[in-house]
């Protein structure tokens, strides 16, 4: 399963690219965490989830992590959990951490790997739609 995923990753992103990964990385020690990581493209901006380490291992991995619970870029809001629509700001909320599960909110949109084929997605392809959903307001 980690090598497929790690392909289809590869794949995906190239060496130059930048990722932000919406957490839960690997459910793994430190040792393997970094192990896997050394076998990805990209440079990796993690918002941490409930199954990564710490921020100081997740660094030693070589991830830079975020500080903070969310970004935001334009009128999306990026976090690892679902957010209450109170916390949004208005923003289309991209999460990860529920597998298997497309919410039916359309402000809130699931890209955990289960939902995307288990590799990254361009982030124009959320902006698009979180673009037509703004529209439809």
């Amino acid at each position: 399963m980690n090598d497929e995923m790690i392909r289809r990753w590869n794949q995906t992103v190239k060496p130059n690219d930048f990722v932000l990964h919406l957490g839960d990385f690997a459910l793994s020690g430190r040792k393997r965490v970094k192990e896997l990581r050394t076998k990805l493209n990209g440079t990796i901006l993690l918002i941490r989830g409930n199954h990564d380490g710490s921020r100081h291992t997740m660094q030693n991995a070589g991830f830079l992590v975020l500080p903070t619970k969310t970004l935001v870029i334009g009128n999306m809001i990026f976090s690892h959990k679902p957010l209450p629509s109170y916390q949004t700001n208005g923003c289309i909320n991209i999460h990860g951490h529920i597998h298997h599960f497309k919410n039916k909110d359309p402000k809130h949109i699931n890209v955990s790997v289960d939902v995307t084929n288990f590799k990254p997605v361009p982030i124009e392809r959320y902006r698009k739609l979180a673009n037509k959903i703004m529209e439809k307001k």
